[in-house]
């Protein structure tokens, strides 16, 4: 058997790699894990043994040094680290392959600062609508190959068993998942920021009966900028548990273009995405699955309204195609193996 690399820096793309590492293992394959960034943490959570959050220079010191078979990497929209250790892979002539986690700014995460692309051996992709959005843009020269998303398939399927006869009641909990906004896009070219809308949203909730409001920031995000916003907002607190805890228990969910809303969503759970004045559409799959206020005035209304159903069942959508097969991308990736042997 092999060994594979996994480096992954941003929480996505460490997520669909730890949902694909026990298939990998089950294999018979050995893993050698490098972290960057967030990845470290959300690794050791999911119950993997890795070191501490290395820079890109030690991983390609690790990677140059055992020599894997396959170096398997997420993607990052800022950092540098999985475009820096593609790079080294293709010196040492070992092939390597980049599974997206999203379905938005995928070009970023191919170019470099200066403009210029750096591109893995093959990239996997969620489903057929963004294989085919790439070739239309033209820009990638690897091999594109649709994995799905292990990560959201197998939180989904844990999420409904989880839910199963689940006791309603009061207080309400409502959770709202904050992204960094600001610090990606700035605080203009998205029409909000993270705290503008859970501002709408905790001001629509003050006066809901035995409602409690939950803010829980991106792994990417500093506390300290939310702790100052939920002083101002006495009907709100800062969550302690991870992701998966709060989707199990919560009543609602609010947030904005985050992957937890299409998890959520997914697993049945109530919820909505609030984007006041969006310049369009930022991310398609959650319009194909989530409802989406996008007019700042009917922001306060439409929470309110939604609060009043989230005691009704809610009827999850099918998304075969997002959840068919987690074993796909481990599958994908010994066929890899098989091709260079």
């Amino acid at each position: 058997m092999a060994l594979i690399a996994l480096a992954a820096h941003d929480p996505g793309g460490a997520g669909v790699l730890a949902a694909a590492a026990p298939g990998l293992r089950d294999r018979g394959h050995g893993l050698l894990w490098l972290p960057a960034g967030p990845a470290a943490k959300l690794w050791r959570e999911a119950g993997e043994y890795v070191p501490e959050a290395m820079t890109a220079s030690a991983a390609i010191a690790a990677i140059t040094r055992e020599q894997p078979a396959l170096l398997l990497t997420g993607t990052s929209f800022h950092d540098g680290y999985e475009r820096a250790l593609w790079a080294a892979a293709r010196k040492l002539g070992i092939p390597s392959f980049a599974a997206l986690d999203s379905w938005t700014n995928i070009e970023k995460r191919f170019r470099s600062a200066d403009g210029s692309l750096e591109q893995p051996s093959a990239l996997g992709v969620t489903d057929e609508r963004t294989r085919a959005q790439i070739a239309a843009e033209g820009w990638c020269t690897a091999r594109v190959l649709v994995v799905g998303q292990p990560h959201l398939a197998g939180r989904v399927d844990r999420l409904r068993r989880r839910r199963k006869n689940r006791p309603g009641g009061a207080p309400k909990r409502i959770v709202f998942f904050s992204e960094p906004i600001e610090e990606d896009y700035g605080p203009i070219a998205r029409g909000f920021t993270q705290f503008e809308v859970a501002t709408l949203a905790a001001e629509a909730l003050a006066g809901a009966a035995s409602v409690t409001v939950e803010v829980k920031p991106h792994p990417r995000e500093t506390e300290a900028r939310w702790r100052d916003w939920l002083a101002r907002a006495p009907n709100a607190r800062l969550a302690t548990e991870d992701t998966e805890a709060l989707l199990a228990a919560a009543d609602g969910v609010l947030g904005m273009t985050t992957m937890a809303l299409v998890e959520a969503a997914l697993a049945g759970i109530p919820t909505l995405s609030l984007q006041p004045d969006r310049p369009g559409i930022l991310v398609p799959i959650l319009e194909d699955v989530v409802s989406v206020v996008s007019r700042r005035a009917e922001a306060a209304d439409a929470v309110r309204s939604w609060l009043s159903g989230v005691d009704r069942a809610v009827q999850a959508p099918t998304a075969r195609d997002l959840l068919d097969d987690p074993a796909r991308l481990a599958t994908t990736v010994e066929e890899i193996l098989r091709e260079r042997a």
